[in-house]
């Protein structure tokens, strides 16, 4: 007979079985198919920047040595063309000085050639109505009293040669009018010698001075716009150069991250998948690209240095 443990009494101890091993956890195939093909495409994008780059690098390279063959090709100019406001600003300076020469040398000569005593046939216009057909032979009448009258008054002589050819204009009305021998002519002849002896004086040396600033002034002024034009094309260099440098330190950077990525992603490849990577590698032209940071350090100190992108690839 079984005893039956009454109550409160304590059970009878168990032995325990014997501990199983957990069953191991099987990777569904799937899931390594799926993670073949993501790694797959890592591998093709990353092989994809690698192209990128080394189409970056050369496309960099061939600007950067363009650049320096132009900046070196390129001659400085002396003396330019100048532009319409370099012109007008010429002409408004030659304007002042020719109203100062009217002024102070045409006025003066013009006066005393008046004052001769032979110029008083000469100092107002040819009475038409007493000479009816000098309009017929003289086409163009002029007058000392005229051409006094005009410098005084008026701004009708804009260039101080034009009072020289009014004066002599004089002259050769007189003596074509009247005949030779005439009193007319011989007075004509003898104060036409008088007023070369000061148009000599007076106006001929203010108006050499004149063609001697006029020229000096015009050099000057297209080397100035030469010089203006150099430094902007210097300028323009210097620009193209530090957005081609920009570049360099950006393609430079992205090549350092590319390998960085393949670094990463190499753990688990394939020995063809590390070939074909390793070759993608090699394609690109870290040579290049600093042979090219190192032609633009010339133009940019300042910019990318050979250094730098042997850091950025190391």
């Amino acid at each position: 007979e079984v005893d039956t443990p009454g109550p409160g009494a304590e059970a009878p101890a168990q032995t325990d079985a014997p501990t199983q091993p957990p069953p191991s956890i099987d990777v569904p195939a799937g899931a390594r198919a799926r993670d073949r093909r993501v790694q797959k495409y890592k591998l093709f994008q990353l092989q994809r920047r690698f192209a990128e780059l080394s189409a970056q690098v050369e496309s960099a390279v061939l600007e950067a040595r363009h650049l320096i063959h132009t900046k070196h090709a390129q001659q400085l100019r002396v003396v330019c063309d100048l532009s319409e406001s370099d012109m007008q600003h010429l002409q408004v300076e030659q304007r002042k000085r020719h109203a100062d020469i009217l002024a102070r040398a045409a006025l003066p000569m013009v006066k005393a050639i008046q004052q001769h005593k032979w110029a008083f046939p000469f100092n107002q216009p040819v009475d038409t109505d007493r000479y009816r057909d000098y309009l017929t032979v003289i086409k163009v009448p002029m007058d000392l009293g005229t051409i006094k009258y005009r410098l005084e008054m008026t701004s009708h002589y804009k260039d101080p040669k034009e009072v020289w050819q009014d004066v002599c204009t004089v002259f050769v009305n007189a003596k074509t009018f009247n005949p030779p021998g005439t009193d007319v002519f011989v007075m004509a002849e003898s104060l036409q010698e008088f007023a070369q002896e000061r148009y000599d004086k007076l106006l001929a040396p203010r108006l050499a001075e004149e063609g001697v600033v006029a020229l000096k002034e015009e050099v000057a002024a297209k080397k100035r716009r030469a010089d203006a034009l150099n430094a902007a094309d210097a300028a323009a260099a210097e620009q193209h150069c530090m957005r081609l440098m920009a570049l360099m330190d950006e393609v430079s950077l992205s090549i350092s991250e590319a390998k960085s990525q393949a670094a990463a992603l190499a753990e688990g490849l394939t020995h063809a998948e590390l070939t074909a990577l390793a070759q993608a590698l090699g394609r690109l032209p870290t040579a290049q690209l600093e042979a090219a940071v190192s032609l633009l350090a010339t133009r940019a100190p300042h910019g990318l240095q050979p250094q730098q992108v042997g850091a950025h690839n190391r």
